[in-house]
């Protein structure tokens, strides 16, 4: 059994357990972690997969074979995580340009949903620019969603100016 998780303690439990069932176990060094969610949802990657929460709903929604764990790999507090070189408020970010690196990113789902639930935010009066897509086929960006050229990269887009916030 080919697996993919991000923790090791997580890994050598999951290790030990498929071992005890007589299964060969292989532990798949991917780094980071959800550079292997495309895979698994499509069969062509790790037997099992540690996988953002949106990225399984997506998976159900497009009906693959998923079985879910409930094992928490990671949590946190989400707000922290739009970042701004310099001073931000939630009313300068409408007309702003703000980079995530896929619509579908867990981080970025929450804080778009702190935006507007929390704040009022219309998230269409913001230039959203993904730089890579969903890991489910069929779960496109919507298309008031700009996709970065091929080769940018984030970070440098965002120390460089070309996006203003970063989640």
């Amino acid at each position: 059994m080919r697996v993919v998780l991000g923790r090791d303690d997580l890994a050598a439990a999951a290790g030990t357990a498929v071992e005890e069932t007589g299964t060969p176990f292989e532990r798949a060094a991917v780094r980071p972690v959800h550079k292997a969610s495309r895979g698994f949802v499509d069969g062509t990657g790790p037997d099992l997969c540690e996988l953002a929460v949106v990225t399984l709903l997506q998976a159900v929604a497009q009906g693959r074979e998923v079985l879910l764990l409930p094992v928490t790999a990671l949590g946190r507090d989400q707000h922290q995580t739009l970042v701004t070189l310099g001073r931000l408020t939630v009313e300068d970010i409408e007309g702003r340009s703000v980079g995530v690196r896929a619509w579908s990113q867990t981080t970025g789902v929450w804080v778009r949903g702190f935006l507007t639930e929390q704040y009022g935010v219309d998230l269409r009066k913001i230039d959203w620019r993904t730089y890579e897509g969903a890991h489910v086929d069929g779960c496109d960006d919507p298309s008031w969603v700009t996709r970065a050229p091929e080769g940018a990269k984030l970070p440098a887009d965002f120390l460089d100016g070309r996006v203003g916030p970063l989640v």
